[in-house]
């Protein structure tokens, strides 16, 4: 889903977009970048914004934006531009991009955000968010996408049928006929990658996670058969090829420096988008 008018923001904005067989791709560094990506494709795209994000990152990058941001965003509604959000964006929101989720949502960009592989996984599993002019909004921290997907995980597990369905039904995910899959009909989505979710802690560093180790654990089959995807890679390509626009952001300050988010960046263009992004 090419955008013709994108690549005159890319130019001005310092991010990076490549066509791939799962569709285009945004790259670039600061996470909270991603508000002005989503703003200019919302001015470009016939979707219905708020839009759900389904994120692959290290944290869940939901703090509170200061009041002074937020008092921005009120005064940005009024009279909105690509200009003035940049300016809150780049100035007002955190240097450490740990709070653009909930500007996001105030911002009327992001609806619901649904996260994999965050470092603290199994705590507050759903957390809601009211925001001032759009409802109510929900961050889903579901852990390692290696472990959603297995047997007791909570794309699989049908016994807790009744503490999961809320998510099945935000998700868009059904169980039919003694198997679960994505309704055709789901709410459309971003896929969002922060490459530190691909990191490790060794000995006082963070680093890449080894290429044969990442690719070892994105490959390896799922002891499931309620779901058609079989290993990590299979439904991140699913997620990537639905999705209405894919974005990576390369954070290296969070990665172990440069070199290891490159690191990073190559194993997931090879596994996952058939190394084009990097051509």
């Amino acid at each position: 889903m090419e955008v013709q008018n994108f690549s005159k923001f890319a130019l001005r904005s310092n991010v990076l977009s490549k066509e791939t067989y799962l569709g285009q791709t945004v790259i670039y560094e600061d996470h909270r970048t991603i508000l002005t990506v989503l703003y200019s494709f919302k001015k470009e795209l016939n979707l219905k914004f708020p839009i759900d994000i389904v994120m692959f990152d290290k944290h869940d990058d939901f703090m509170n934006p200061s009041p002074e941001a937020l008092q921005k965003i009120t005064k940005f509604h009024k009279k909105p531009s690509l200009e003035k959000l940049f300016s809150i964006v780049e100035f007002d929101l955190s240097g450490n991009d740990d709070d653009w989720v909930k500007a996001g949502m105030e911002l009327g960009l992001i609806g619901n955000v649904f996260l994999f592989n965050a470092e603290v996984s199994q705590i507050d599993f759903m957390k809601e968010y009211l925001t001032q002019n759009f409802g109510l909004k929900k961050v889903y921290n579901l852990g390692p996408v290696w472990e959603v997907l297995d047997e007791r995980g909570d794309l699989s597990d049908v016994f807790r049928k009744d503490n999961l369905e809320s998510f099945w039904n935000d998700f868009g995910w059904v169980y039919k006929d003694g198997k679960f899959d994505f309704k055709e009909d789901r709410n459309p989505f971003i896929l969002d990658i922060d490459l530190d979710c691909f990191s490790c802690y060794i000995y006082g560093d963070t680093v890449a996670i080894p290429s044969q180790i990442l690719e070892q654990k994105l490959h390896e089959s799922k002891s499931n058969t309620r779901h058609a995807y079989y290993d990590s890679v299979s439904f991140m390509k699913k997620i990537a090829k639905d999705s209405c626009v894919n974005t990576i952001c390369f954070e290296s300050v969070y990665c172990g420096g440069i070199r290891h988010a490159h690191q990073i960046f190559n194993n997931i263009d090879e596994l996952i988008f058939d190394s084009q992004l990097g051509s």
